[in-house]
């Protein structure tokens, strides 16, 4: 079952920028799915398009087989949760609490209920005890969690993240990537936008590769071993392929992407 079916999008700026161009793909639901290109590749506005923020020039956007468009924006509010990368405190939104429920109390529940709902979210990604705190006072990686508790509040199917794990620290970093792999177990489906391989290449299970809005290629992790391909989207390797593919002792059929794999390379190695 697909969550997005992608049908030759393209999308022009209001200047005539093109930013995307004549994309194709299927999204599965309950995917763990990354956009992986380097800066100015489209991935922010591909976000767009899937989230319902923006609609296409040319083609369509299908999410569980209806053609999104402006006539179904209250059903993908309700459907699509966007994670913005940054998060800045307003007028009326200045602490972790007022950021989180702002979008759940517009929803038809109860009041007991909505609380219940942000509290929730809350404590799935450890800043209950946070609720209170000022927006102001927060580290990129609790601003980061926090952008998350919010879309979770939303209770979407869908969550569309632009690059959350971007100069996060190493802490900030793995409680990140913890908490996304806890709502892949959840039945999420998760879109993350990033340029960051060697995230790419250990958590997604479906990766697309942008380079100048146009699609390179689509298919499994092990795309990002593809050194070609990685010099067209102007990317690196994993850095713990990196070895393995520049000392020629070390090449193999198979270039390893992930820890694991460059362990059991590294003990069939010693095994000799």
């Amino acid at each position: 079952m697909y969550a997005f079916q992608i049908n030759n999008l393209s999308y022009v700026y209001p200047n005539g920028e093109k930013a995307l161009s004549d994309i194709s793909g299927a999204i599965p639901f309950n995917s763990k799915v990354v956009v992986l290109g380097s800066s100015g590749s489209g991935k922010t506005t591909l976000a767009h398009q899937l989230s319902g923020l923006k609609f296409p020039n040319a083609g369509s956007v299908h999410l569980f087989g209806e053609e999104m468009n402006t006539k179904c924006k209250h059903m993908l509010r309700q459907r699509i949760a966007f994670v913005e990368q940054e998060v800045k405190p307003t007028l009326f939104i200045r602490t972790v609490w007022e950021y989180v429920t702002a979008g759940v109390f517009k929803k038809s529940l109860e009041k007991v209920e909505r609380i219940r709902v942000a509290e929730t979210a809350l404590g799935i990604v450890g800043m209950l005890d946070s609720k209170f705190r000022s927006i102001s006072y927060l580290s990129a990686g609790q601003k980061r969690r926090m952008a998350i508790a919010r879309a979770i509040a939303t209770q979407a199917d869908i969550l569309v993240l632009d690059d959350p794990i971007s100069g996060l620290d190493p802490e900030g970093y793995s409680n990140v990537y913890a908490i996304l792999e806890g709502l892949h177990l959840m039945g999420k489906t998760l879109i993350v936008m990033t340029s960051d391989v060697d995230f790419a290449s250990s958590w997604s299970d479906h990766l697309f590769i942008l380079s100048g809005g146009s699609l390179l290629e689509s298919g499994s992790p092990s795309l990002t071993v593809n050194e070609e391909l990685m010099r067209k989207a102007r990317l690196r390797l994993p850095m713990v392929s990196i070895p393995f593919s520049s000392i020629p002792e070390l090449r193999f059929h198979t270039i390893p992407r992930t820890v694991d794999e460059a362990r059991q390379v590294l003990r069939e190695i010693v095994q000799r």
